[in-house]
């Protein structure tokens, strides 16, 4: 996926003057890996064809919730117990890197479950309703507790990229069988096969993409 620090670098050194061709190169070599990784994703026909749809048009939300944000607009909070849109894209991508890069990742490396029915589009309706109503409001952990690391939209959006380049390499690389392997990660979740975890990660960026919309549509949302 398009990694956009070289395009920032090529702006802020075009504005100060100075030779800009290889950076110009750079950020056509750039745009060319996107357009590949992006093509590849959408062409992708494999046994995980479905979870990659769902995680791109997650991502498609993302992008469009967040463009055209601006520096007021990214650090503005509704009130003090309420997360800012960077807070939330920060949080976005620590699920994400947690759910699908460490849990799940380790929880098919390890030994399969015995204990699934075959029975599951009745509980995978259940959580995809479930991640993207936010009618249900969810305390999350202390871990995933945004830090303030982001200072500008383009910063989370290079993170949300790789972050993203990881999970779609994974399903587009992995011959594990998702239903035969269960696990939570706490005990307030009842346990989740790794299918159902990917829908819930999947499902996770679209209920913060709304949180987003929710910042944005508050009455002192900073004018553009």
């Amino acid at each position: 996926m398009k990694n956009i620090l070289p395009i920032l670098t090529l702006l802020l050194l075009s504005a100060c003057g100075g030779d800009n061709a290889e950076y110009d190169q750079t950020a056509e070599a750039d745009d060319a890996e996107q357009a590949m990784d992006e093509a590849v994703a959408a062409a992708y026909t494999g046994q995980n064809a479905d979870l990659v749809a769902e995680f791109n048009a997650g991502a498609e939300i993302l992008m469009a919730a967040i463009d055209g944000v601006n520096g007021d607009q990214w650090t503005y909070r509704e009130s003090d117990d309420r997360w800012s849109i960077a807070e939330i894209c920060e949080h976005i991508v620590m699920a994400e890197q947690g759910i699908v890069g460490g849990f799940v990742t380790n929880l098919v490396s390890g030994e399969a479950s015995t204990d699934d029915t075959g029975e599951y589009a009745e509980k995978d309706a259940g959580i995809r309703t479930y991640i993207r109503d936010r009618s249900n409001p969810v305390q999350t952990s202390e871990e995933m507790e945004p830090k303030g690391i982001y200072a500008t939209p383009e910063e989370a959006i290079a993170a949300f990229k790789e972050v993203r380049e990881q999970t779609l390499e994974f399903l587009m690389t992995t011959d594990a069988d998702f239903r035969a392997y269960s696990g939570t990660v706490t005990e307030e979740i009842e346990p989740m096969d790794a299918y159902q975890w990917l829908i819930f990660s999947a499902g996770h960026v679209e209920r913060h993409s709304a949180q987003i919309e929710q910042v944005k549509a508050h009455e002192g949302y900073p004018a553009i």
